[in-house]
């Protein structure tokens, strides 16, 4: 706190990420900006609904506190950010609350889908998250088995770092790999055929489902994981599904539709391209900096 009371003096604007460190702020808070990201209040009334009932009023207790603790932060910084305009109606379309979307690294993450065998689908991200290991048991457990009955050789593939427990036994079933930490998401995401976010409770944006989008794989979702991005499209850019029987038919579909993946792969990147490019936010949110 000392250090950043005695930079604050040396620099413009103090930009501080996620409200986790927002009191290391404190008696400068009207020179910085807080971009949190997205609601952690809302990410935890979301994992209520889909939690023990034991554990279900304490984390609506938890949202509560948290929702009353990010509104007076927003009184405290001169402008804060979330990254969708759900996690800004949650938080009161306040003044100060400016919507500035996650993106992806275009020159990294090149166009590069080439599908191999045997059919993969694909999920990633942190493993130790709750609401990925939630996603990741959810789709193997419901919804996995069904792809299997009709397509035998058919993979689950869960790659990112410090899986779970329960994720790591996963593995131990026919046709489910789990990687654990992989230096470059890359090569698993262009040979994929399908890239599933099957996530039950999500605020803020996914942006596993944007790097998906970005190398070109075809993606399957639901509609809480939807509802964090603007101009999506259901059929188009993506396919949303909800239930174990809806997930399982929209891979399969897309197994046996192969230029119906085609054309959702092309229009995802050209979304990506003009809606969620690193370049373009970059602006953004130099422009909302400036404005001090």
């Amino acid at each position: 706190m000392r250090w950043i009371a005695k930079a604050s003096r040396e620099h413009e604007v103090i930009l501080a990420i996620t409200l986790r460190v927002a009191p290391l702020l404190q008696g400068t808070e009207s020179r910085g900006a807080l971009d949190l990201i997205d609601a952690l209040s809302l990410n935890m009334q979301e994992r209520a609904f889909a939690s023990s009932l034991f554990l279900r009023p304490l984390l609506r207790l938890e949202g509560r506190l948290l929702y009353h603790y990010e509104r007076k932060l927003l009184t405290l910084f001169a402008k804060a950010f979330v990254v969708s305009k759900r996690d800004w109606a949650h938080l009161g379309r306040h003044p100060k609350l400016k919507v500035i979307p996650n993106g992806v690294d275009l020159h990294h993450l090149n166009y590069a889908w080439r599908p191999a065998p045997p059919e993969t689908v694909l999920f990633l991200g942190r493993m130790d998250y709750p609401p990925n290991v939630d996603a990741a048991l959810f789709f193997a457990r419901e919804v996995f088995p069904r792809i299997r009955n009709r397509k035998p050789s058919a993979r689950f593939s869960i790659v990112g770092a410090n899986p779970h427990p329960k994720v790591r036994a996963l593995a131990r079933e026919k046709g489910i790999e789990v990687t654990g930490f992989v230096p470059d998401i890359r090569p698993h995401l262009a040979r994929a055929a399908v890239f599933v976010a099957p996530l039950r409770w999500a605020s803020g944006m996914q942006n596993k489902v944007l790097e998906a989008m970005a190398v070109g794989v075809p993606v399957v979702t639901t509609s809480k994981v939807l509802a964090g991005f603007e101009g999506m499209e259901s059929g188009k850019h993506l396919i949303v599904a909800d239930t174990p029987e809806e997930l399982a038919e929209a891979v399969l579909s897309l197994f046996n539709d192969p230029q119906g993946a085609l054309r959702l792969s092309r229009e995802a990147r050209a979304l990506v391209e003009t809606h969620y490019n690193w370049d373009r936010i970059g602006v953004q949110l130099a422009k909302e900096l400036r404005g001090f």
